[in-house]
């Protein structure tokens, strides 16, 4: 089947600027696109995924376990007492409440303390301030089928770059340095949040990103996103 002649149905919890290419639900499709926004790995996969791709992330296990390996980072303030100031007041960690959830949901942000005392089980990561600030910014690499862009996510409000009042920036368009085979993309769309410290973290995987309000709609058409997710699809 030609590539062109692929109809695709969605399934989806949200909308986003291209829907109306989907097939209509009185159609036939010869595939089916689900885009859910709690889809793909649960935040412990997820993290240990993108580890094993080389990407930098941060600290993470359990709130105890992770108290653990950042204790380990403190052995320098010598005192028991300065550590346990440290963590009170200048160590924090971002807790997940919901693992699957994305868009800055189901976490929270606590002093090593705080974390310890209410949630000393659930899993989470060390903070990684964004250039040293207190406010969210992030860089997203989201990729398209085979077209892959960078944007950069800020907050003027919120430790979430994609929270509270957001400025979205669309950087460029990244070619492909080869022509990498489809069949070795293991989702038609999807997103990588990184993190600006001492190098690039990698810290949220996302296989259902929305695309509305990020400025790609005035460079790549709905017309242009059937066209890759047809190509996906076809070479499964």
């Amino acid at each position: 089947m030609e590539n062109n002649t692929l109809t695709i149905k969605l399934a989806s919890d949200f909308r986003d600027y291209y829907d109306h290419v989907f097939a209509g639900s009185w159609q036939e499709a010869d595939a089916t696109y689900e885009r859910v926004s709690t889809s793909g790995l649960a935040r412990p996969e997820m993290l240990s995924m993108m580890e094993s791709i080389n990407l930098k992330v941060p600290l993470h296990g359990t709130v105890t376990e992770l108290r653990e390996k950042l204790l380990g980072q403190l052995s320098y303030l010598g005192s028991s007492r300065l550590v346990d100031d440290y963590m009170r007041e200048l160590m924090h960690v971002v807790v997940y409440l919901e693992p699957n959830a994305h868009r800055g949901e189901g976490k929270i942000k606590l002093s090593l303390t705080e974390a310890m005392q209410r949630y000393p089980g659930h899993y989470a990561t060390q903070f990684i301030p964004a250039n040293g600030g207190r406010l969210g910014e992030s860089l997203r690499y989201l990729r398209v089928g085979r077209r892959q862009f960078w944007l950069r996510y800020s907050s003027k409000d919120d430790w979430r770059s994609n929270v509270g009042d957001v400025n979205i920036e669309f950087l460029c368009e990244e070619r492909p340095k080869s022509n990498e085979d489809m069949m070795r993309l293991s989702e038609p769309l999807l997103a990588v949040d990184f993190v600006k410290a001492d190098g690039l973290y990698a810290i949220d995987y996302n296989i259902a990103p929305g695309l509305s309000g990020t400025g790609l709609e005035k460079v790549l058409t709905s017309s242009d996103i059937l066209v890759e997710l047809q190509t996906w699809f076809a070479a499964r």
